[in-house]
């Protein structure tokens, strides 16, 4: 898990981010055919999240906290 601040890390979040609305959650994960990138882009709500975690996740999503 990790947090990209676009304003700080301008060219990790270009090399990360694809398009330039905010917010975004990348998920990577490697699987036998070589890694994997799938992403959800803009305001979602929590169980939203929950969801996408849950269905690219080897194990279902737990908690979400939220960091303001």
């Amino acid at each position: 898990f990790a947090i990209v601040n676009t304003d700080r890390d301008r060219e990790l979040a270009n090399k990360l981010m694809s398009g330039g609305s905010i917010p975004q959650v990348v998920l990577y994960r490697k699987t036998a055919d070589g890694w994997k990138r799938e992403q959800i882009t803009g305001g979602t709500s929590v169980e939203g999240l929950k969801g996408f975690l849950a269905q690219h996740a080897d194990q279902p999503a737990a908690v979400v906290s939220r960091r303001d």
